[in-house]
C-alpha cells in the first residue's frame, strides 16, 4: 500500500503542471486511499480537491502539499498499527507456547509421580528390595527436578 501511494505521489509531482485542477480522492475496496484527476468509475463515495495541482502563484501547491502530508501521516499511522498488531500476535504466540510447555511439563511431572507412587505401593520381595525401590525413586525424582 505504501509503495503504491509513494508511486502515485511521485507521478503527481511529475505530472502536476499538466494535471487538472480537480483531484478526486476515494478509498478502494482494499482500504487504499486513491487519487485521480479523472472521476473514478463505479465509485459513489469520493471527495474532490479543487486547485490541488497548482494555485498559479510561482508553482506553489499548498492544497497538494497538504494532501501529500495527509497521505504520509496515514502511511505512518498504518505502519504503527501494523507493527503493534505484529507485536501483539508475537506476544500471543509466545504466551500460548509458554502455556503449552507448562502443560507438557505438568503432564510429565504427574506421570513420573504416578511411577513413584506405584513403586511405593509395590511389595518388597527377594527380587525387589528397599534399596532398589529407593534407587528407582531417586532416579525418577531427579527427572522430576530436571523438568524445571
Amino acid at each position: 500500500m505504501r509503495k503504491v501511494t509513494m508511486v502515485f505521489v511521485a507521478l503527481l509531482l511529475i505530472v502536476s503542471p499538466v494535471a487538472a485542477e480537480t483531484i478526486y480522492i476515494w478509498t478502494d475496496e482494499n482500504g487504499v486511499k486513491r487519487f485521480s484527476n479523472q472521476l473514478p468509475e463505479g465509485v459513489e463515495d469520493y471527495e474532490t480537491e479543487e486547485g490541488a495541482a497548482s494555485d498559479g502563484e510561482g508553482g506553489e501547491r499548498p492544497e497538494f502539499d497538504r494532501m501529500i502530508e495527509e497521505v504520509k501521516q496515514e502511511n505512518r499511522q498504518s505502519d504503527i498499527e501494523r507493527e503493534e498488531e505484529a507485536a501483539r500476535r508475537k506476544a500471543e504466540a509466545e504466551r500460548k507456547a509458554k502455556e503449552e510447555k507448562e502443560a507438557r511439563i505438568a503432564a510429565e511431572r504427574d506421570r513420573l509421580q504416578k511411577q513413584i507412587d506405584a513403586l511405593n505401593n509395590r511389595a518388597l520381595s527377594p527380587t525387589f528390595t528397599q534399596g532398589m525401590r529407593d534407587n528407582l525413586i531417586r532416579q525418577i525424582q531427579e527427572k522430576i527436578d530436571a523438568l524445571k
